[in-house]
C-alpha cells in the first residue's frame, strides 16, 4: 500500500510540477510577445511618420511644379 501512495505522490507532483512548468512558460510566451508587439507598433509609429514626411515633400514638391508650369 505504502508503494501505491507513493506513486500516486510522484503522479500528483509530476502534474502539478508540470502546470507550474506551464504557468511559467504561458508567462515567458505572453511576456515576449508583448515584446514583438511593442515593436511592430514602434515600427508602425515610425512608417506612418516617414510616410506623413513623404507626402508633404510630395505635395510641397507638386505644388512648387504647378506654380512653375
Amino acid at each position: 500500500m505504502r508503494h501505491a501512495d507513493d506513486e500516486h505522490m510522484m503522479v500528483h507532483n509530476y502534474i502539478n510540477n508540470d502546470d507550474d512548468d506551464d504557468d511559467q512558460t504561458n508567462q515567458i510566451k505572453q511576456d515576449e510577445l508583448k515584446i514583438e508587439l511593442d515593436f511592430i507598433e514602434q515600427l508602425l509609429r515610425k512608417t506612418k511618420y516617414q510616410l506623413y514626411k513623404r507626402l508633404k515633400h510630395l505635395q510641397r514638391h507638386r505644388a512648387i511644379k504647378v506654380l512653375f508650369h
